[in-house]
This record gives structure tokens, C-alpha cells and sequence, in this order.
């Protein structure tokens, strides 16, 4: 009874934002531990120090891991962060108004944008989705990006922050779904 209650109050939160509030994130809201979509990834070594593990993924990626449970993939060419997943509490990797993995959901909604998307995962798990349409003019190396917030449904608990991308994401979220699966395990 208590679980339903929970989901349709975070639900009803979710839909009133939807209605009330029509702000978005802006670029400069949608970070994680300083870095955004299309950083470098010196800014995140100067920032973070050397990562403790690197894993090489699909042709021309690579992906950096830290012992407090962020993972940043980039590509190897022109340096730019293309994937951003912290899956720990860590207020090193903390994104715009305070977000931190752990930390409740409604009480990060409440001084913040309604998410463009919400999707119902299965295992009580819900995906909120904040998107950006970036300028092709000023951003010629990528278009759109945003973050990606998941938490419990019956906690509220945030449980993964994620910045992401589409640029040449074809190829790169077949890999990405691999590192996320191996994560969650």
C-alpha cells in the first residue's frame, strides 16, 4: 500500500512539473564533477586527478573509471567526453543545485526544471531525461546532449546520474549498454 502511495505521489510531482514549470536546464546546468558533454578529458584529469582504470571499448573509445564510481568515455581522437556515469554517492561528481546519487528525487524536483522525458523501467525504476539542442552553428561537434537521472521508485532515491550525447552514438551506445550492464552487476 505504502509503495503505491510513494509512486503516485513521485508521479504526481513528475506530472505538475510537467505542467507548472516550462524552464529547462541550460548547458550550463547539465554537468557532472565539473565536466559536461564535450569536455576534455585533460580538464578531467586536471580536475579529478588519473583516473585508476581504463577500458577500451569500441574502436576509437575509451573509457575511465574511478574507484568512486564514476566512468567517463571519450573519444580517443579529439578528446572530448562523450558519456559521463556516476553510480555512488560522491559529492566530487555533483551536478547543478547539489545533485548527488542517494539523494531523494522530490527534493532535487523541487528547485529544478521538469524533466523533458520520464520513462518506467521494469524493477521499480524510473529514468528522467533533462535534453539540450545545442546550436549546430556554435557546437559543430555534436547537436544535442543532457542528463539522465535514474532512482527507485519505492525509495526515491537517486541511484545513477549520466551525462550523454548523440554524437556518433550509433556505434557508441552498443558499448555503453555493455559497461552499464557490467556496472550494474
Amino acid at each position: 500500500m505504502l509503495k503505491k502511495i510513494f509512486t503516485s505521489v513521485v508521479f504526481g510531482l513528475i506530472i505538475m512539473q510537467l505542467n507548472i514549470c516550462a524552464a529547462m536546464l541550460t548547458p550550463n546546468e547539465i554537468y557532472l564533477g565539473g565536466l559536461t558533454y564535450g569536455s576534455k578529458i585533460n580538464e578531467m584529469k586536471k580536475i579529478h586527478g588519473e583516473p585508476d582504470a581504463i577500458f577500451f571499448g569500441v574502436e576509437g573509445y575509451e573509457t575511465c573509471e574511478y574507484a568512486d564510481g564514476a566512468k567517463i568515455t571519450y573519444d580517443k581522437i579529439s578528446g572530448q567526453i562523450k558519456s559521463i556515469v556516476v553510480t555512488e554517492k560522491n559529492f566530487d561528481w555533483a551536478g547543478h543545485n547539489g545533485l548527488v546519487v542517494g539523494m531523494n528525487i522530490d527534493e532535487w524536483l523541487k528547485n529544478n526544471p521538469a524533466p523533458d522525458e520520464v520513462k518506467v523501467g521494469n524493477n521499480k525504476t524510473v529514468y528522467l531525461y533533462f535534453h539540450y539542442k545545442a546550436d549546430p552553428v556554435i557546437h559543430e561537434t555534436f547537436r544535442n546532449y543532457g542528463l539522465f537521472i535514474v532512482f527507485n521508485n519505492n525509495s526515491g532515491k537517486i541511484t545513477q546520474l549520466r551525462i550523454y550525447g548523440d554524437t556518433d552514438f550509433a556505434s557508441f551506445e552498443e558499448s555503453f549498454d555493455s559497461v552499464m550492464t557490467e556496472m550494474t552487476k
